[in-house]
């Protein structure tokens, strides 16, 4: 039984605490109440937040984004974009490479987190209900997501089966739209999900790393989305992975892929710690 939980920790927790930023949201230039464009205060706000985000600085995007949400407090985004600051500060502090672990009656920033994903969630099934857009499918499988990481981070046996759960639902959401954003879902999920193809194969969840990751690279592409940097950052993660130098070379990513790949995320994110760490550790760069 040990065992099982091991591998299932490692299965649906690993890959996405790996990855920051970890998913990726709506396919619009724009953030929305649904009623219309934010207003520009608060559109600046939210790339603020955005900004501090890929710089991994989650305090300044906590504050943007919880600013933001006093004027736009129906924006599902702002509640899913929250609640994963809140996950990778708590993985940073926790200093684990997994999902943190989240006590809601211990602490006010757990809370905060389950309050968020829940707000989020009831907003996307209310504004689904009257306009039907592909991009609110998107918010709905990343919010899900936050919920199956929570829930992995508590490493319960229940809470293993929660987050499973969790995962499928973010894969039907998905599944509901379109849009490269949600393809970037599912290549997100299934790319993991491939280095555990027996547990995955047990839970139903697709593992075809091939396909995961050709799916995240056209994702990119045609895409104007202010998250589209989501992107980016996983196939970076990837991309510079030694494990993957087969995997990425069949799909068309070579060493100056991932210099040209390194230098549009460093030229806007020079703070970012990941980014740091690449350039420090690459000679060519200095």
């Amino acid at each position: 039984m040990r065992r099982l939980i091991s591998l299932t920790t490692l299965a649906f927790t690993l890959f996405f605490a790996s990855f920051s930023p970890l998913v990726l949201g709506g396919e619009g230039g724009e953030v929305s109440d649904g009623q219309g464009a934010a207003a520009p205060d608060a559109a600046l706000l939210f790339a603020e937040g955005q900004s501090c985000f890929y710089n991994t600085d989650y305090d300044c995007a906590l504050r943007k984004f919880g600013e933001y949400r006093k004027l736009e407090p129906n924006d599902p985004a702002v509640c899913w974009r929250t609640a994963l600051c809140i996950l990778l500060k708590a993985k940073r502090e926790q200093n684990v490479k997994n999902a943190p672990k989240l006590d809601a009656k211990a602490s006010e920033t757990a809370k905060d987190f389950f309050e968020s994903v829940s707000k989020g969630l009831e907003t996307v099934k209310q504004k689904r209900n009257t306009d039907g857009d592909g991009d609110l499918f998107c918010v709905e499988a990343n919010l899900y997501m936050d919920f199956a990481i929570a829930e992995f981070g508590q490493k319960k046996f229940w809470s293993y089966l929660d987050g499973k759960d969790y995962t499928k639902k973010a894969l039907e959401a998905a599944g509901r739209s379109s849009l490269p954003c949600a393809r970037f879902v599912e290549g997100l999920i299934e790319y993991k999900a491939a280095e555990h193809p027996y547990i995955s194969a047990l839970y139903g969840i697709p593992h075809n790393r091939e396909r995961a990751l050709e799916r995240i690279v056209n994702s990119a592409r045609n895409n104007s989305s202010i998250f589209l940097d989501d992107i980016w950052f996983a196939l970076f993660d990837i991309a510079t992975d030694a494990k993957n130098a087969e995997l990425v070379a069949e799909v068309g990513i070579n060493d100056d892929y991932r210099l040209r790949l390194f230098a549009y995320l460093f030229a806007k994110y020079q703070r970012n710690s990941k980014l740091i760490k690449y350039y420090e550790g690459h000679n060519r760069w200095h």
